[in-house]
């Protein structure tokens, strides 16, 4: 069916079909009262001192609209903005930033989920934001007649303009899943997740490099990280404190350099995190850098050692000295690849005391008016982030990390990123960025926890990457089949790839070009099981394999022929 929108003063009204959602935009102007929309009229207007200017673009399947606000004035001011669609009809499902909500009204912040979704019988709507500020900013929202994105802590320097950007998608029957795979086609963010992939082990001295690999080839892993680095007495020498860890560095150094050397194909991963430091008088030598709360106090990390945290940039003393940090690992220890922990923030993610980022301000509710400028952590240290990815691919090395991208720019790098699993619902946040989750829900000493971690990742959509592989290796890994994968749809229960599937749950399954498949069922204990679960189908020229298999099992399909090339 055509999708089609029309605009008028501060709505947009898009039908599809014989469905239509009219999304309504107001805007606050400094008096602590809002400019509601005009039923009709030019799509720009003014709130206050503020002008907006709209440009609405019907794409195949999403209305792309770019709002853009002037502040033609001499004064800092602060702008709160909110797109809603009022609900006629109950809907039977409405999800916030990717989480289906239970209440009768809600809010949720989540830049790597940016979105509102809501389910009625016909008809499905989502919005979603799409720019760097409007990411970081976003609040998804809902009450019992109303839905939608509000943009809360906008800042517009004197004589500036800023324009954010944001996508309604509509479709007919469509469910969240819909929503969730057309704006991932549309974001380009189904790219090759590699694998296998472990978090380190702390090996005996004296290994040779084919005793190092072998321990790599039991466990069918490709990909070892190390760990955090450690001072002669046990503590922490997170950051810069690596160049005062001369032992953490040389045992690092020989596992990965020899390990590398007797197989070329295994990659070495070293850890790094930008914004934890613990070399010495770090608080003092770095003083610039520290990550503040309101009251002008360092935030530390929250854990039983003493770790301070720091908002590296470009321009400031530890965006300058994380240099020498990257350098250890990559020219001293031989890294092939680097693992970047809590790449978007790290425990706060609006930083005070701190250069302005140009964009985020605190704005009363009640008066409209800016109470004074913030910092987000993710737009401010996102130039030194962006040369640092680009630094380590130029040399050929790989580069994953911990934590969905928070803005379009880090997106569009296409780095490997997972979530931690502490709270499997965290999953959601990898439904519109790399669709990959960490083992880390609970330990995993044997192969039916680990099977165990797979299955719960597929339901909600993800693939899985084992977190530590500290016992004896299985007779048989289940990893070792399940990559490389770049996902084309996700769902609850698979993860639909281009070389693979992988599905915790029955049906029928094939590629998209009918080609041939070899299948892995794997049971509860984590060992692969052959018999009557799995029967080929043909439809025409198409191949699909039925799959049946209890609630405690997965499956693996492993293409046998290269895809055909997709029409131009």
């Amino acid at each position: 069916a055509p999708l089609s929108a029309r605009a008028e003063d501060g709505a947009i009204t898009v039908r599809l079909a014989d469905q239509s959602v009219t999304v309504r935009t107001r805007v606050s102007p400094p008096g602590g009262q809002w400019r509601e929309p005009q039923a009709t009229g030019p799509t720009q207007w003014s709130a206050g001192a503020c002008r907006v200017s709209r440009r609405v673009s019907v794409k195949d399947d999403h209305v792309h609209v770019a709002d853009t606000f002037t502040n033609p004035t001499a004064e800092l001011i602060g702008v709160m903005v909110e797109h809603y669609a009022e609900m006629a009809a109950r809907p039977e499902a409405i999800y916030l930033a990717g989480h289906k909500s239970f209440s009768e009204a809600g809010n949720a912040w989540e830049a790597a989920h940016p979105s509102v979704f809501a389910q009625f019988k016909e008809l499905g709507v989502g919005m979603v934001a799409e720019d760097d500020v409007f990411r970081v900013h976003a609040r998804s929202l809902h009450d019992a007649r109303s839905f939608g994105l509000a943009e809360d802590r906008l800042g517009l320097a004197p004589e500036s303009s800023v324009t954010l950007e944001w996508s309604i998608y509509p479709s007919l029957g469509g469910d969240y899943w819909t929503f969730v795979n057309a704006v991932r086609r549309n974001w380009e963010v189904n790219y090759t997740i590699p694998g296998a992939f472990s978090f380190g082990h702390r090996w005996p001295a004296g290994l040779s490099g084919e005793q190092y690999a072998q321990w790599m080839h039991d466990r069918g892993l490709k990909y070892l990280c190390g760990g955090i680095a450690q001072y002669a007495d046990g503590t922490y020498a997170h950051g810069t404190g690596i160049l005062f860890a001369p032992e953490f560095v040389a045992r690092e150094r020989d596992w990965s350099r020899k390990m590398f050397a007797a197989d070329p194909g295994l990659v070495p991963v070293q850890y790094f995190h930008a914004q934890c430091c613990t070399e010495p008088d770090a608080r003092t030598k770095y003083a610039d850098s520290r990550l503040l709360d309101a009251q002008g106090k360092q935030i530390d990390y929250p854990h039983e050692m003493v770790l301070p945290l720091f908002v590296p940039t470009e321009t400031n003393s530890y965006g300058k000295a994380i240099w020498g940090y990257l350098r250890t690992l990559i020219d001293d220890i031989g890294a092939k690849g680097v693992y970047w922990d809590e790449m978007s923030y790290s425990v706060a993610r609006v930083a005070y005391g701190m250069p302005w980022d140009g964009h985020t301000v605190s704005i009363n509710r009640r008066t409209h008016e800016v109470e004074g400028k913030l910092t987000s952590v993710p737009l401010v240290m996102q130039p030194l982030s962006e040369k640092i990815v680009d630094f380590i691919r130029g040399k050929g090395l790989f580069v994953m990390a911990n934590s969905q991208a928070h803005t379009r720019t880090m997106m569009r790098k296409k780095i490997v990123r997972f979530v931690e699993t502490g709270s499997y619902s965290a999953l959601s946040d990898s439904h519109l960025g790399c669709a990959l989750g960490l083992g880390n829900h609970c330990e995993e000493p044997t192969q039916a926890e680990s099977a165990r971690h797979v299955r719960e990742l597929l339901k909600r959509g993800a693939v899985y990457y084992g977190h530590y592989y500290a016992r004896d290796p299985a007779p048989w890994n289940f990893t070792s089949v399940m990559f490389p994968i770049t996902p084309e749809q996700i769902g609850p229960g698979y993860v639909l790839g281009r070389e693979r599937i992988h599905t915790a749950v029955s049906g029928r399954f094939g590629f998209a070009d009918g080609g041939a498949a070899e299948v892995y069922v794997v049971n509860g204990e984590g060992r692969r099981v052959t018999g009557a679960l799995v029967s080929e189908e043909r439809e025409g020229e198409k191949r699909l394999y039925a799959i049946r298999m209890p609630s405690d099992h997965f499956a693996i399909l492993v293409r046998q022929t290269d895809p055909k090339p997709k029409p131009e």
